[in-house]
């Protein structure tokens, strides 16, 4: 059985080394020795030609090279491409297309217009923290974890904790103006969705931080009561 093309390049790489080595960097056609030409016709069949092609090599014949260097280079590239190509934080562009596929499997819809900056998040996240799509699809935790961190980041709409974006600044005077107790207030209304709004901000960093903290925003509704009423 033919060796496999990656298996031929590692050992004619060897060989180049050695015999570059023992002829003190004699041009490469005259250093092909007998040894060299017999390992080399041991990748025979498909997957010698395609390397031999790949090198511009023939049986008899080898084109000069100026330095060892660039083989190394060129053969280093070769093999890494016949491996598959993923590592961590430059994933292939076959398990880039493994993810895009599990992706439109997932029901995503209620990101809404959101949703590709939220695929493109966690893409950059498993990215760069797996060398492989299969290396991510075996962790379910930190995955998940992934997941949640993107989810914050889109409903944050770029807030921040100390300066919420309009957005949610917006969303939570809507929700105070649909709020019962809040009209109550009469003219001190203003007063204290100003005080509820600065406290939330400053200690959230988004509407959606704030709004799954039941008791903390409780809380802050207390202590601007507390200020409105002196």
């Amino acid at each position: 059985m033919p060796n496999p093309i990656w298996i031929c390049a590692v050992r004619v790489l060897f060989l180049i080394i050695e015999n570059r080595t023992k002829k003190r960097m004699i041009p490469m056609q005259a250093e092909i020795d007998d040894r060299l030409k017999v390992r080399i016709y041991k990748c025979e069949g498909q997957a010698f030609k395609k390397f031999a092609h790949f090198l511009n090599l023939k049986p008899n014949k080898m084109k000069k090279r100026s330095s060892i260097l660039i083989m190394a280079i060129v053969l280093t590239s070769f093999i890494l491409s016949s491996c598959g190509g993923s590592v961590k934080g430059k994933w292939s562009k076959a398990d880039k297309e493994k993810f895009t596929k599990e992706m439109d499997k997932a029901d995503l819809s209620g990101f809404g217009e959101n949703k590709a900056k939220w695929i493109d998040c966690y893409y950059s996240k498993v990215e760069a923290n797996y060398s492989s799509f299969d290396e991510a699809n075996k962790d379910t935790v930190d995955t998940q974890k992934f997941a949640t961190e993107c989810s914050d980041i889109i409903a944050a709409n770029g807030s921040v904790k100390g300066k919420w974006s309009d957005a949610d600044k917006a969303k939570l005077k809507k929700l105070m103006e649909g709020s019962e107790a809040v009209s109550k207030l009469g003219e001190d209304k203003a007063k204290w969705v100003d005080c509820y709004l600065s406290k939330l901000e400053a200690k959230y960093s988004s509407f959606s931080e704030a709004d799954k903290d039941e008791k903390g925003a409780s809380d802050i509704a207390l202590e601007c009561n507390a200020e409105i009423a002196k």
